[in-house]
């Protein structure tokens, strides 16, 4: 994996770090809404690096690390013109009611609560308004499916085929585990809904109001940091700053920013009282704190096996579902119930990852219709009938930055539990509350640089088939 740099790669090694870096920044200041367009004299000045050639090359060659590192600048630059109509879609996407301006989060909120005619109301406001982002997101993902014939690839599919050799043995993977995952998971999904008294959502398959902490609760950025520093990282987690001011325009989601790893990473969040963000947030600081040991190359050029690092941070996210963590971090006792809803949230999320492994690859087969595949799979899956206006949001999402990123995340739930147990091992049951597991996680960290997924999942004692 971190042999020899081809020869066709040498003369741009400097060039493609710096651009990385420039690039990366400027997305994480778009998806904080600290900049409105992207800018645009970062990508007209490495055209000669974002044009295809390299990464055609990288694919001829079956270069898959650095194929898949080499996407990167080639879609984003690609995707100027779309992303940019896209936010500023996004950013316009609101309805007045009763005199106020309101947007989709804000609208999906208030029908939890709402009943009869109120009800009805919001929901049609809320429809409303995803059908005209979901229009938006459609002409984004075919600027997309544009960039990718313009490599030569008639199908995306194709294109995933040509940068990894394990597609197809990950879909049966997905497919197989949700067979057998999918009884035992309904049952309880609907003993949670009985409970709630709710029949479902066609906005979120989710179990209602999600959980939240209790009023006396840490806020979840000292929570977080407090709990990173206990595993013996706290000068590392006190120089990775984490975004938490509300601007328009910035996105929901928490995420991590690899501006320049191992000196520069940021997260994003927005505060929240609810229990999953508590475990969420410290995902995306797990993130960081792994890009905060890496080598001294940029990962994005050099390894960094994106489900690699989503196992770590699926592994961290976890720990912020056990009472102890709460109780330590947050300073709070939760009641029982509260725990049990939040890892079956943990579960649905975990759920959600594979069913976009086989949407995600059907759609971009060209064998299905996008809207018409999506309420299928959520109707079989999660026993929900979820409006068609959301088939394009989170496909849009993930592709922005890697070409099939549902599988990377499938991958990581995957390789959690032994990763969990190899934690477990060195610093006990709640390995979370100590920093017995430090010099190991430095390791695993390093590690990461060197090798690419199979090498890795075979460190661990993880495999699959491939029948």
């Amino acid at each position: 994996m971190r042999g020899p740099i081809p020869r066709y790669l040498v003369p741009h090694v400097e060039r493609v770090e710096s651009y990385m870096r420039e690039w990366m920044l400027d997305n994480f200041l778009l998806v904080t809404g600290q900049r409105a367009v992207s800018d645009r004299a970062i990508h007209e000045r490495y055209r000669d690096l974002n044009d295809g050639r390299l990464l055609r090359e990288a694919i001829e060659h079956r270069h898959h690390a650095y194929a898949r590192a080499l996407a990167n600048p080639y879609f984003a630059a690609s995707l100027v013109d779309a992303g940019d109509r896209l936010r500023a879609a996004r950013r316009d996407l609101t309805t007045t009611l009763g005199g106020e301006t309101v947007r989709i989060p804000q609208l999906i909120e208030r029908w939890v609560s709402a009943s009869g005619h109120d009800r009805d109301e919001l929901a049609h406001a809320a429809l409303m308004l995803l059908e005209r982002r979901s229009a938006a997101e459609r002409d984004w993902v075919e600027a997309h499916a544009t960039a990718v014939r313009a490599l030569g690839f008639d199908r995306h599919t194709d294109l995933l085929r040509a940068m990894h050799d394990d597609v197809d043995p990950w879909l049966r993977h997905a497919q197989r585990w949700l067979d057998e995952t999918r009884d035992p998971f309904l049952e309880s999904w609907r003993k949670w809904r009985r409970r709630d008294g709710i029949e479902g959502s066609p906005f979120n398959p989710n179990l209602g109001r999600p959980p939240t902490a209790p009023e006396a609760a840490r806020d979840l950025v000292t929570a977080v940091r407090d709990s990173v520093a206990a595993w013996g990282f706290g000068e590392v987690a006190a120089r990775i700053p984490i975004d938490v001011e509300q601007r328009p325009g910035k996105s929901a989601l928490s995420m991590c920013g690899r501006i320049a790893p191992p000196n520069d990473v940021r997260v994003t969040t927005i505060a929240s009282d609810q229990l999953v963000a508590y475990a969420v947030l410290l995902h995306e600081f797990g993130h960081a704190l792994h890009f905060a040991f890496g080598a001294d190359r940029p990962f994005d050029l050099f390894g960094d096996y994106q489900g690699i690092t989503e196992a770590f941070g699926m592994t961290f996210q976890w720990a912020a579902t056990q009472r102890e963590w709460f109780s330590t971090f947050a300073g709070v006792a939760l009641e029982e119930e509260s725990v049990d809803r939040l890892r079956f949230l943990m579960e649905l999320l975990r759920r959600m990852d594979a069913i976009h492994v086989l949407y995600e690859f059907a759609v971009h087969s060209g064998d299905v219709e996008p809207a018409t595949e999506f309420v299928r799979l959520y109707a079989r899956e999660l026993d929900v009938q979820i409006t068609p206006h959301l088939a394009y949001w989170r496909m849009q999402l993930f592709l922005e930055h890697r070409p099939f990123y549902p599988m990377y995340l499938h991958q990581a739930n995957s390789m959690r539990g032994a990763l969990w147990d190899e934690l477990v091992e060195r610093g006990g049951a709640q390995w979370f509350l100590n920093d017995r597991s430090r010099s190991h996680l430095v390791a695993r960290f390093r590690l990461t640089c060197e090798v690419d997924l199979p090498e890795w999942m075979n460190i661990l004692g993880v495999a699959i088939s491939r029948a």
